[in-house]
């Protein structure tokens, strides 16, 4: 049974620096940013080595004469006792790609925690990381007596981490709301074993997505690439067939949400619903909705509970959306409707509040 990230890290800072540990999972899962994060949190160094990337003379160093004896002199990356840096992490990475000879240094490191008889200094610890997949990966297999010495662990994290991650690295909120409603496009399919040349979606991939669009000056709302093309970009990173699936979701009808139902039949579920939308669903939901007050208005229609409903949409917006609705209240036919009801909502007030600050927000209302 795997371990999600919030345990695999909790787990990590809590070991003696003593214990190897293994960490296996499939790739683009963020094995070493995890790693990297526990470094972080116990302010120390981290050294990052891939073995995949290196051979033999890259982790053993090279030999050199010493009167009758040969030595070895250690790569400008091993920590040494007394010089540098004395508590850290040695993340090695992708041990199972690289060669057979390198795979048998390691086994020194993490056995005898030492390299060519130099020992790691006392406060630093060994963590390796493995592609576990052997029919998705081109690896070597894994010495048993290697794997023996370390603690493995399975690391299988949650969507929800993801999208908590994908929330505070601020990935495109379209990208947010495509997965919170398709969760399995989060991850490659199963289908990759049998057609591992093609382009799968991977925790990794979304994030390159969302950073080549803003870096294109994209935010899917406007016109700045045809839909062929941003198709193709999309394409590069996710598939075609889960591209296909993206834009067709970030169309604003792709959400069978009216604004209607918005004033009149606010619930849990519309407010999840709401909370999954991205720019051009709030744009086409911020108009229905003023539009829709005004109809009500003009047919003698509109009711305290209408504007109640539009509190429960309010707090599910972000404040950036509920800022332009609360503009476009005021430019509206029942703007002093409004106004009434603002005075006596003390709900409304306090969401306000939240929005603008105590000195803007007793200027922005009524």
């Amino acid at each position: 049974m795997g371990m999600n990230i919030l345990t695999t890290i909790k787990v990590l800072r809590s070991l003696p620096t003593q214990q190897s540990v293994l960490l296996r999972g499939d790739h683009g899962i963020g094995k070493s940013a995890i790693v990297r994060q526990v470094a972080e949190a116990r302010g120390v160094a981290f050294i990052d080595f891939r073995g995949s990337q290196n051979d033999i003379g890259d982790i053993k160093g090279l030999p050199f004469r010493d009167g009758d004896h040969t030595r070895f002199l250690s790569p400008d990356w091993f920590p040494e006792v007394g010089v540098g840096p004395q508590e850290g992490i040695l993340f090695l990475d992708e041990i199972n790609r690289a060669s057979r000879d390198v795979q048998q240094a390691i086994f020194e490191l993490v056995l005898d925690r030492r390299l060519n008889m130099k020992p790691l200094p006392v406060g630093w610890q060994v963590i390796a990381a493995i592609n576990h997949r052997e029919d998705l990966y081109q690896v070597e297999p894994m010495d048993p007596a290697l794997l023996s010495r370390f603690m493995v662990i399975d690391l299988e994290p949650s969507v929800e981490e993801w999208l908590t991650h994908a929330r505070f690295k601020k990935i495109h909120s379209g990208i947010i709301g495509f997965i919170s409603s398709n969760r399995l496009a989060l991850d490659p399919p199963a289908e990759i074993r049998e057609h591992p040349e093609k382009v799968f979606p991977t925790r990794r991939s979304w994030i390159m997505l969302s950073e080549t669009l803003s870096t294109l000056g994209v935010n899917m709302d406007a016109a700045e690439l045809d839909t062929d093309t941003l198709f193709k970009v999309c394409s590069g990173f996710v598939g075609e067939s889960v591209a296909g699936q993206l834009l067709d979701w970030l169309d604003p009808s792709s959400l069978s949400l009216t604004p209607e139902q918005i004033i009149e039949n606010m619930d849990a579920q519309i407010q999840e619903t709401v909370r999954m939308g991205w720019s051009k669903h709030f744009k086409s939901w911020n108009n229905g909705v003023c539009r829709k007050l005004e109809s009500l208005r003009d047919h003698r229609q509109l009711e305290e509970k209408h504007f109640n409903n539009v509190v429960g949409y309010m707090k599910a917006i972000p404040g950036e959306v509920l800022v332009q609705l609360w503009y476009d209240l005021q430019d509206s036919s029942c703007r002093e409707d409004f106004h009434r009801f603002y005075r006596g909502c003390g709900e409304l007030k306090q969401i306000m509040l939240s929005v603008f600050g105590a000195p803007e927000a007793s200027n922005a209302g009524p």
